[in-house]
């Protein structure tokens, strides 16, 4: 690896190295952006000799990043973004025609909302892109910077200038565990204390609400197991004697294949309020405009379809 000249860096060798990262074949990035294969090849070539990194290593049938690449790829994406949102600011924005990409920011239980949102994006602007993240401590430092367009969080996410943001639902919360579990003889709080937790880890951009409510009544939660993806949640409460005290939409679609149970919860927690969240700046633009239009048509649909016949109240604020 030697020093890099920017003044000297051609910043079409980036738009070429961003698709081929997204599609890892030269074939699909040459067709996605119009050119020949034998010119992306020539223009990967030009940037691994002004890098001097491999940047793509041809494994099989498909090219894999390298290291640097991973990391210049996550450090320019949202750039590159930036400047195509830039240029399409100056024109009306067309769903029905408009190429852009979206990046959204939401909890991996949130799967089905992200199901309407593109069946929804999909009948309307069907060239758009949506590329979806999950939450980290620098998501609403994204958002404010403009990287990203849309993130939904806890409402009472740490708020920084900048942001803005709108309460769009409440999330109720319930205890899961296999079905026969031995906790569900007897179910009180001194069960819910007894048993391991298994809780999801993803970023502290405000207090653990199940560890709050656990502290102001005055009852002890050991944790089992840590998990980064509440897509690990019910595999393995299945196999185990953990207990997940989790919101309501993390799991209630899981329980008939898992074979898991839902009880109440022993002990009072508040309902958990959403909110979706937007750089301030770009409150204006017609396109995040529609984007948030989108998405709160996407929760209203889930919550007539399915929660309404679950007894569960998920409500839209």
């Amino acid at each position: 690896m030697h020093r890099i000249d920017l003044k000297k860096l051609d910043l079409n060798l980036l738009v070429v190295f961003d698709m081929l990262m997204h599609e890892r074949s030269v074939s699909r990035a040459a067709d996605r952006l119009g050119l020949t294969q034998p010119a992306i090849s020539h223009a990967l070539a030009r940037l691994r000799a002004q890098i001097g990194d491999p940047l793509l290593v041809r494994m099989g049938g498909r090219m894999e990043p390298t290291p640097f690449a991973i990391n210049l790829d996550e450090s320019m994406r949202p750039h590159l973004a930036g400047l195509a949102r830039a240029f399409e600011s100056k024109e009306t924005f067309d769903p029905a025609t408009s190429r852009r990409v979206f990046r959204i920011v939401l909890p991996d239980f949130a799967i089905h909302w992200v199901a309407d949102l593109l069946q929804g994006i999909g009948s309307e602007a069907p060239h758009v892109e949506i590329q979806w993240s999950v939450p980290t401590n620098a998501s609403l430092l994204a958002v404010a910077e403009g990287q990203i367009d849309l993130a939904l969080m806890p409402h009472k996410a740490r708020k920084i200038e900048g942001v803005s943001s709108h309460p769009i639902c409440e999330l109720p919360w319930g205890c899961y565990m296999r079905r026969g579990h031995p906790a569900l003889a007897r179910w009180d709080r001194a069960a819910w204390s007894a048993w391991p937790h298994l809780q999801v880890s993803v970023c502290d951009v405000t207090r653990n609400p199940v560890a709050e409510a656990a502290a102001a009544s005055n009852i002890d939660r050991r944790i089992g197991a840590s998990v980064p993806s509440f897509g690990l949640v019910a595999p393995l409460l299945e196999k185990t004697d953990m207990i997940a005290t989790m919101p309501t939409l993390a799991l209630e679609r899981t329980c008939e294949a898992f074979s898991l149970q839902r009880v109440d919860c022993p002990l009072p927690i508040p309902t958990m309020a959403m909110a979706l969240f937007w750089s301030t700046r770009l409150g204006e633009d017609e396109s995040g405009q529609w984007l948030r239009q989108i998405f709160e048509a996407a929760i209203t649909s889930e919550q007539a379809t399915y929660w309404s016949g679950t007894g569960l109240r998920m409500a839209t604020v």
